[in-house]
């Protein structure tokens, strides 16, 4: 099938309106699921199936399954916890590639919410949640849409992009929020977040029919555009000083871990980035395993020696551990890296306003215009 391409600004066409539908659908099939059920005593899941017509682009979707879990949390309040779709793949071991493989007119997603565990919580405060979040959760459908649109579009990737994506998603820093928020820019910034960003901004944009006129107003209040902001202009000295702000934390993790403390506290930054990178490496190290794996012995005892395989991963675990005289670097390389995305992402974001209606509004030069005011210039 020849698929043609039909997008404004990053966004597919009639995507948005799709992510709408789908929240009014999800919102109908829950509720009517909802009658009957009062107080939440234990985790709630549920599958819904249902039929609609979503269109983006060429792509019919005709088909929605949704997995709703609710579950309660040490939380004073009901929560959106996350939003999932998980494309049918697989691995093609000669060429170590993955191949996607969905039915484009049929879409699964996930969505997790949590709720309080220190009152009782009726299924009605749950509805009046899903109600009060419509822009957050239409956002985040389109998100969703948008990453399977993408994986349809270009249903090739290669097995490392895979396996950097799922490291750097799952990944929990050692607990240390300094270290969670580095790679939770390094997360924004690949190329699979990249290009479902612009769509989850625009998303946002409709449901409060942002114009020309609002547009930068909404830009600078913008949570996406927020990060892209802070990751353009992120340095390893701020990374260096919020660990040191958190460096009592830190110091009683290791302390927990039986690891011996530096007497200078920069020096138990520099160790516990080091102990980060590894961790991280080891935990991107198995999950290359796990991926690269397609028989039980290869999962227990490894791969062939003079296999294929076993190059392909001997070659991907030195790329990982390639900074291993220099733990720093890693962060240090990273960062560059992020800086440039950043850059970018702020002007891709900031061409949304093409988008925006109020056509009689001023058009010279207003990219520009919106970039250099939202980043401090005149």
């Amino acid at each position: 099938m020849k698929r043609k391409l039909h997008e404004a600004a990053g966004v597919p066409e009639g995507i948005l309106r799709s992510a709408e539908i789908l929240y009014d659908s999800v919102l109908r099939v829950i509720t009517k699921y909802s009658k009957g059920i009062g107080r939440i005593d234990d985790e709630i899941t549920k599958t819904f199936k249902f039929k609609t017509d979503l269109i983006i682009n060429e792509i019919l979707i005709e088909k929605v399954e949704v997995f709703l879990s609710v579950s309660p949390r040490n939380s004073n309040n009901i929560g959106f916890l996350s939003m999932g779709y998980k494309p049918s793949s697989t691995v093609d071991y000669d060429r170590f590639i993955v191949i996607h493989s969905d039915d484009p007119s049929k879409i699964d997603l996930s969505i997790d919410l949590y709720i309080p565990n220190n009152r009782p919580v009726e299924f009605s405060e749950v509805l009046d949640y899903l109600k009060s979040s419509k822009i957050e959760i239409t956002s985040s459908f389109a998100h969703e849409l948008m990453h399977s649109y993408d994986f349809y579009k270009k249903n090739v990737k290669s097995v490392r992009n895979l396996v950097d994506y799922q490291s750097v998603t799952n990944f929990d820093a050692l607990g240390i929020q300094p270290i969670r928020n580095f790679f939770h820019l390094v997360y924004l910034a690949l190329a699979i977040e990249t290009t479902v960003k612009p769509t989850e901004v625009a998303s946002r944009m409709q449901s409060q029919n942002i114009n020309k006129t609002k547009f930068l107003e909404f830009l600078l209040q913008d949570k996406t555009y927020s990060e892209f902001r802070q990751m353009k202009d992120y340095t390893m000295k701020e990374l260096f000083d919020s660990c040191l702000n958190d460096i009592e934390y830190i110091k009683g993790a290791m302390r927990h871990n039986n690891i011996d403390i530096p007497d200078d506290d920069r020096d138990v930054v520099k160790l516990i980035l080091e102990l980060a990178w590894i961790n991280y490496g080891n935990y991107s190290t198995k999950i290359l395993k796990n991926t690269l794996a397609n028989s039980f012995f290869e999962f227990m005892i490894g791969f062939d020696p003079s296999s294929e395989k076993q190059k392909y991963f001997d070659r991907q675990v030195q790329s990982i551990y390639s900074k291993e005289k220099n733990p720093l670097s890693f962060f240090e390389k990273n960062i560059k890296i992020l800086n440039f995305v950043g850059e970018n992402m702020t002007k891709k974001i900031g061409k949304l306003y093409s988008l925006a209606n109020d056509p009689t509004y001023d058009k010279s030069n207003i990219i520009v215009k919106i970039y250099n005011r939202a980043n401090g210039k005149r």
